[in-house]
């Protein structure tokens, strides 16, 4: 971001710098890059800041594509406190990285960042000027800090809950506002999925899935399935939804494929853009009749090309390959992988054609297990199949710890330890697509049973 602001003499502010040192530093320097300043206990960081004899400019950063006016809002709170210290900024700009750029052999820094003093819309359009946002959202910081500082904790408030509790995600918080829903049955009807009017029913002293209110529900297939599974003794599976699904896989063989990638802000090899990440690892475990192959790759630095082609000699020229979420992840990451290279293109995107998602039967609502407590990822859906094999055996069991091993693999000149951190990613690989082979034959299973 520097070079593309044409900085090359700057004042580096550091941790616990006070606004005393920010300040002089101003006396020397024309730009500050993430100094610190504070207002009556408020500090912030200001990522780029120039002033001189004419004007005073902040360059606020956003890694998002299309950053949007949800972020005048803190934006607003800092040009706040710097006001408070005696800089008001006349003009304020955005650096966010352009996704349309694709490096070549050297990294083009001003084609990279996009500088704009305006928002972006969701669709990529240039939206309104930052500082008329700003201007809008502007608060009363004294009127906030004066509350903040008045507030004590023994005059907090019972915490309150809400759809936002639980939206999209779990609030972290959720266990230390409201402890006594750590311990709740499966079949709680606070589990009950994408519903806005689950805490209603709740207050209305309806326990249970099984109970629910048809008047407060969304029509939506996961909430019945859920409802089923508690009705059902805990289990519900729509075996004619799930026959008509297995209609897509071709048998023998049956193709498990895992990719494992780390994600680049910066594209540090040729052909990449923003934002993108570089696939390093894949396991695959193949199921031809009673018999189980297991290939795997690790790579290191730009392994794309020998990640391709050694994806496209490991994956059989038949049968279904099978993923779970494969839309939202391999798929992408084959097609990504044939933008690169033009002659694998063909048998690349052949793969692509033979991906069936194992996902689909569980947010489809033909399956539902109480004890998936509303969600239905892979490690919550195998840890109900085979709950003495658990990811927690492995010395790598998170994607995120993959990554960062991954990282320090790459770096790593002791080839013993070299050898266990691989041992370990493989393994991590590999536990995944053996659960999927494990939750492939679990819903064939079910298929089978009777009503």
């Amino acid at each position: 971001m520097l070079k593309k602001l044409r900085v090359s003499s700057y004042f580096k502010g550091s941790i616990g710098d006070t606004v005393q040192v920010s300040l002089k530093a101003l006396e020397t320097y024309t730009w500050l890059v993430q100094a610190r300043f504070e207002y009556r206990g408020l500090r912030i960081r200001i990522p780029y800041l120039y002033r001189d004899e004419k004007t005073t400019r902040v360059y606020f950063t956003s890694y998002a594509p299309y950053p949007g006016s949800d972020l005048a809002g803190s934006f607003a709170v800092s040009l706040e406190v710097l006001k408070h210290c005696g800089i008001e900024p006349e003009e304020v700009f955005l650096i966010y990285p352009n996704i349309n750029y694709v490096r070549k052999e050297e990294l083009d820094h001003d084609a990279m960042w996009i500088l704009s003093d305006c928002f972006a819309t969701p669709k990529g359009n240039t939206g309104r000027k930052i500082f008329d946002v700003i201007k809008e959202k502007t608060p009363d910081l004294d009127a906030v800090l004066s509350r903040m500082e008045e507030a004590e904790v023994s005059e907090l408030r019972e915490p309150v809950r809400t759809s936002y509790c639980t939206k999209r995600e779990t609030c972290r918080y959720f266990g230390e506002c409201f402890p006594e829903y750590k311990n709740l049955p499966d079949n709680s009807i606070l589990y009950l999925n994408s519903s806005s009017k689950k805490e209603k029913m709740f207050e209305n002293g309806i326990r249970y899935l099984k109970d629910a209110d048809p008047d407060l529900l969304d029509s939506n297939r996961i909430q019945y399935a859920q409802i089923m599974a508690d009705r059902n003794g805990g289990l519900y599976a729509d075996r004619t939804a799930l026959k008509h699904w297995f209609r897509k896989i071709q048998s023998d063989p049956v193709i498990f494929l895992d990719f494992e990638w780390d994600l680049y802000l910066i594209p540090p090899y040729e052909g990449m853009k923003p934002v993108h990440p570089v696939c390093n690892q894949y396991s695959i475990h193949i199921a031809d009749g009673d018999t189980i192959i297991h290939r795997e790759f690790l790579g290191e630095k730009d392994c794309r090309r020998e990640l391709a082609e050694s994806l496209l000699r490991d994956i059989p020229d038949r049968g279904t390959i099978c993923a779970f979420n494969a839309v939202g992840a391999e798929k992408i990451r084959i097609e990504e992988l044939a933008e690169y290279f033009p002659d694998l293109k063909k048998p690349l995107l052949a793969l692509t054609k033979r991906l069936v998602d194992l996902q689909v039967p569980f947010e489809a609502g033909a399956v539902y297990d109480v004890r998936m407590r509303g969600t239905y990822s892979l490690k919550v859906l195998t840890s109900l199949i085979d709950p003495e094999h658990t990811y927690g055996e492995l010395d790598v069991s998170q994607g995120l710890e993959a990554v960062e091993i991954h990282r320090l693999y790459e770096k790593c000149e002791d080839l013993e330890e070299k050898e266990r951190m691989a041992r370990d990613l493989k393994e991590y690989c590999g536990k995944d697509t053996e659960e999927l082979m494990k939750l492939y034959y679990w819903l064939e299973s079910l298929c089978r049973e009777k009503e």
